[in-house]
């Protein structure tokens, strides 16, 4: 029960129905019983042969030791669960999963976390949730580039419960729809709640054996039914505020509904698996881009055309913005109309747009398939969303050239 005072839990919220609700979804067994004040139950299994745990509850709210009947059948759950009493009024007050991050630094023995740590710590596990209930509605995709309104909601009903002394530990519970209120009786589809809760634990469990065997294939090849690339960055993100201490977290289901028998509810992270997430996400990112074709805005630096060759190839080298990859440069086949017009751009310093498909050879960047290419105008950074490094790129390349405005034309954007 730990080394809190009972005096300390929220005893006088608890009523009769969260008590049985919280029993009947663990399996306890109702049994007849002589006073009518009290309800009497068996717990799911044996404590040994033949012997079950027997506990008491009060049968209204307004028996005279209603206070102490609870307490006493709190102990109990407590010694039969072998589980800390706060998990269990949480859950008991909460239909819910809940989901434990300790945080173990030297700021946080006192229970407390620094705001500047607490409020990214929070952010990062908000959007693990979100994202693995995006993943949950849209497992083909490695990476979500915008959350869904439905995670989003997901992530918004759950709640930050009380933390515990000797280390900081973000309990956060989860809640969950009961099979009532999705009209069923079998729990063959659970709901997407508990379904991200599921994927959260298989990725981590990925985590585990890519740290095993040095290699983020685990969490890559796994990510169907694991992790993708925002929720590797968020977990890195959560990984970061641990400061290279582990990074425990522990989930307790409710047993309202089937709880897969390969999962595992208490991992830790050793500081080293932030690099098998941040190889893993840079990895799906880069799948992500040569799966479809994507629009490119950027500066065409140099041209290449050799006569000799038959078909006379033409090619540009694109310095370009990519989503999830940063600045890159992108070499791209034309042919003779559109490498024309790639002249006419590079010569008067105007972006180009053009789409195409993304690849990655011998750390190189090629966009196949290229089509659509058009000048798209002067400088401008909003348009193109260029950023800094592509501006020092174009700079210390460009300013070569003999124009006096270059410069000034170039700190424009």
């Amino acid at each position: 029960m730990g080394n809190s005072s009972i005096g300390e839990y929220p005893i006088e919220q608890i009523e009769v129905s969260h008590l049985k609700h919280y029993l009947e979804d663990r399996g306890w067994i109702a049994e007849p019983f002589g006073r009518k004040e009290v309800l009497k139950f068996r717990s799911p299994k044996p404590i040994r042969e033949n012997k079950y745990f027997e506990i008491l509850i009060p049968s209204e709210r307004d028996l005279i030791d209603y206070s102490k009947v609870v307490l006493t059948a709190l102990k109990g759950i407590t010694l039969y669960e072998r589980r800390p009493l706060e998990n269990i009024i949480q859950q008991i007050l909460n239909f819910c999963d809940l989901f434990k991050f300790f945080v173990s630094t030297i700021s946080t023995r006192s229970g407390n976390i620094p705001m500047k740590e607490g409020i990214p710590l929070y952010n990062n596990i908000n959007d693990l949730l979100i994202y693995s209930a995006c993943a949950e509605l849209f497992p083909e995709k490695r990476v979500i580039p915008k959350s869904l309104k439905i995670a989003s909601n997901f992530a918004n009903s759950c709640l930050i419960a009380p933390s515990n002394y000797g280390s900081y530990v973000a309990n956060i519970l989860c809640p969950i729809p009961s099979k009532e209120s999705q009209g069923v009786v079998i729990d063959e589809h659970p709901p997407l709640e508990r379904r991200s809760v599921i994927r959260i634990l298989r990725g981590l469990e990925n985590v585990i054996d890519a740290v095993e065997t040095k290699t983020p294939d685990p969490i890559v090849k796994n990510y169907q039914r694991g992790l993708n690339s925002n929720m590797c960055e968020a977990l890195v993100g959560i990984i970061e505020i641990a400061k290279g201490n582990d990074l425990r977290i522990q989930a307790n289901l409710s047993p309202s509904w089937s709880i897969p028998d390969d999962i595992v509810t208490d991992i830790s992270l050793i500081p080293s698996s932030k690099d098998y997430l941040e190889a893993a996400s840079d990895i799906f990112a880069e799948e992500n881009v040569k799966s479809e074709s994507v629009p490119l805005v950027g500066l065409a630096l140099s041209l290449t055309r050799n006569p000799k060759e038959e078909d006379k190839e033409r090619t540009i080298r694109l310095v370009t913005s990519i989503e999830g990859l940063g600045v890159k440069t992108v070499t791209v086949p034309l042919d003779e109309a559109s490498y024309r017009k790639a002249i006419d751009a590079h010569k008067d310093f105007k972006f180009i747009s053009i789409r195409g498909n993304l690849e990655k050879i011998n750390k190189r960047w090629y966009l196949s398939n290229p089509e659509d290419l058009e000048i798209i105008g002067d400088l401008d950074p909003r348009r193109a969303n260029m950023d800094q490094n592509i501006k020092r790129i174009v700079k210390r390349t460009l300013k070569r050239r003999i124009d006096p405005n270059l410069d000034k034309r170039i700190d424009s954007f």
